[in-house]
């Protein structure tokens, strides 16, 4: 029977744990592909989405660093949502037809940065 209780009491501070863990933002750092500040600008304006809480662009790193909560949108997400303007990372690239959305001066897969 103590064991049982045990179990129980384990169980449930587990449990607990899991719930505050999962309602608490997380931050993440991703490489982005980018070589200009309108890049950054069109980074930065796909995480501009429900359930990130903060996001910015480093260009000279092509690092993205967010700040988001997990229950509202996952990392996945967060790497399509850039995709889908055209921009590749680390997990993930963007179709053709996604990348031929970027502006010319932003071609990065062409160009060197500038």
């Amino acid at each position: 029977m103590k064991k049982i209780i045990i179990l129980f009491i384990a169980l449930i501070s587990a449990t607990s744990l899991f719930a505050q863990s999962s309602k608490k933002p997380v931050t993440i750092k991703i490489y982005v592909a980018g070589i200009c500040g309108m890049c950054e600008t069109q980074i930065e304006k796909a995480l501009d989405t429900k359930g990130v809480v903060a996001a910015d662009y480093d260009l000279e790193s092509n690092i993205a660093t967010i700040t988001y909560k997990p229950k509202k949108i996952s990392e996945d997400q967060l790497h399509n949502a850039i995709n889908e303007m055209g921009y590749d990372t680390d997990k993930s690239k963007a179709s053709d037809e996604q990348y031929s959305r970027v502006h010319d001066c932003c071609k990065y897969r062409e160009q060197e940065k500038h």
